[in-house]
């Protein structure tokens, strides 16, 4: 397909649609239609803003004689679930109080080692929510995986993808945790360090901490229909699901846990 048949078949169609398509799916463009711009296999996004059209891994805007990939989805309009895209939209989480409390839905799977390499040096990760700033959304994973989050903060206390919610009220559903390395002090978990309600979802990645580490969360968390089976290495008031004052329900770990005090 030229470049004029694109740009003209893609403005038909933001011509055809209304900004309530905007979460939608576009299923008509193929990557062989696209890859002369970018490299992608799947579903494409409708983003009426800003003329740009949108897949899950970038943009494409079509009234720019270069086309430029944006890896992000992130939607700062008033949507009831904000898309979740790429490690930058996930880190985006935690911009304000306003962002922390909002209800996210994970796109597709997404693995650190493809990202800015800030994410996987130094510190590594920052944690969505801290004892000042506490995350109180919730997290749609969607049945997808977030593969080799890295963090590197063994004096820092609330450690996971979130590290504090603000009670059991928020939910982290349906989303696996794949192949991460979380070092932190107290309260570290493969999803949560502190609180939250982990639903159907399971970690495979290394935890290591002092006290209160956790496989799934690192205290006081409810976990239902989850598994953990990674490592998780701490000094007290260690455990497989959750470290310390959790609820547990059918949950199971399949690993060796290693610390002096063991649940």
């Amino acid at each position: 397909m030229s470049k004029l048949k694109l740009i003209i078949a893609l403005a038909a169609i933001i011509l055809f649609c209304s900004t309530a398509f905007s979460a939608s799916y576009l299923k008509g463009v193929s990557s062989s239609d696209l890859n002369q711009f970018f490299d992608y296999n799947g579903p494409v996004w409708l983003e009426p803003r800003n003329n740009s059209f949108w897949t899950p891994t970038g943009s494409l805007d079509w009234n720019s004689e270069k086309y430029d990939v944006v890896a992000d989805c992130f939607d700062w309009d008033n949507i009831s679930i904000h898309p979740i895209c790429s490690c930058d939209d996930l880190n985006t989480m935690d911009f304000n109080s306003s962002t922390l409390g909002w209800t996210y839905q994970l796109q597709n799977n997404i693995d650190f080692a493809d990202c800015a390499s800030s994410y996987t040096d130094g510190n590594g990760w920052m944690p969505v929510g801290t004892s000042a700033a506490r995350f109180a959304g919730n997290f749609l994973g969607n049945n997808k995986k977030i593969k080799n989050l890295y963090v590197n903060r063994p004096v820092t206390d609330y450690v996971g993808l979130f590290g504090y919610i603000t009670s059991t009220a928020p939910d982290i559903n349906d989303l696996g945790m794949i192949d991460s390395n979380l070092i932190g002090n107290d309260y570290v978990g493969g999803i949560t360090g502190r609180n939250g309600t982990v639903n159907n979802s399971y970690n495979t990645g290394t935890i290591t901490g002092r006290n209160y580490i956790g496989g799934i969360n690192g205290a006081a968390g409810i976990i239902n229909n989850s598994y953990n089976a990674g490592t998780v290495n701490g000094s007290n008031t260690t455990g497989g699901i959750n470290g310390s004052r959790g609820t547990v329900n059918n949950s199971y770990n399949t690993v060796t846990v290693n610390g002096a005090s063991q649940k």
